[in-house]
């Protein structure tokens, strides 16, 4: 375990955001008015209309598939159902379709190899998707999904069970929540596939002896290095 200024890890994510920032494909033009039809709640999504989509909803799931794939059959009615689900609960999930058959400057824009292909997008950023094709699946990825992307720890015991819950986690300390780092923080870690975590209680801080505007940084054999972070960030 390692504590360190907050700033420097900050430079160190944002660089790391710029990098992959200047990495991604450019985006279709469209504008952001436009209506998106749907078949069985579930979002027909263009090269037209596909910016839109990922970019006004903060959480979007998209399968790319061919009209003759048998997979793609089975992945359909699965999805249409979890699309129903979501829709019933006023969830702010959206689940989408791009026929690759037809659309495909996106099939090359994501680099989709095989049918079908799921990429889930949070604020414009596409990640790939992790989980089973079946709804109990779906339904329970995407729950755990709207979960609060950095959690805040409230107690000594749920900062021990935070941080034993993955090898390498990351947990902050600001005093003050409304800070610039603090925002900054919150910003960042979302984009980054690591367990992250935040502090505003001084007591629980003083616990876990992190200064405020530090982090902890936890990685496996008890050691962690900026190198680490950004190995697992990049």
């Amino acid at each position: 375990m390692i504590s360190f200024p907050i700033f420097k890890f900050l430079l160190l994510i944002s660089a790391s955001f710029l990098v992959k920032a200047s990495e991604k494909p450019s985006p279709f033009e469209n504008t952001l008015d436009d209506l998106i039809e749907e078949e069985d709640n579930v979002l027909v999504l263009t090269k037209d209309n596909f910016k839109s989509a990922i970019e006004n909803n903060t959480l979007v799931l998209v399968y790319f598939y061919v009209p003759w794939c048998e997979a793609c059959k089975d992945l359909a009615c699965q999805f249409a159902k979890a699309a129903t689900k979501l829709k019933e609960n006023k969830s702010e999930f959206k689940l989408g379709k791009v026929d690759a058959s037809i659309h495909t400057e996106l099939v090359a824009t994501y680099k989709v190899c095989s049918y079908p292909t799921m990429k889930f997008f949070i604020n414009g950023k596409p990640y790939e998707y992790e989980g089973s094709n079946d709804l109990a699946s779906f339904l329970a990825w995407l729950e755990e999904k709207i979960e609060p992307p950095v959690k805040e720890i409230t107690s000594a015991d749920e900062l021990k069970k935070f941080r034993d819950s993955a090898e390498i986690t990351v947990v902050a300390y600001f005093r003050d929540k409304n800070s610039a780092d603090a925002t900054k923080y919150l910003e960042l870690m979302p984009l980054f596939d690591v367990p992250s975590a935040v502090i505003y209680d001084s007591a629980v801080a003083k616990g876990a002896n992190i200064e405020d505007n530090n982090i902890l940084l936890r990685s496996p054999g008890g050691k962690a290095t900026f190198s680490t972070l950004k190995k697992k960030c990049g």
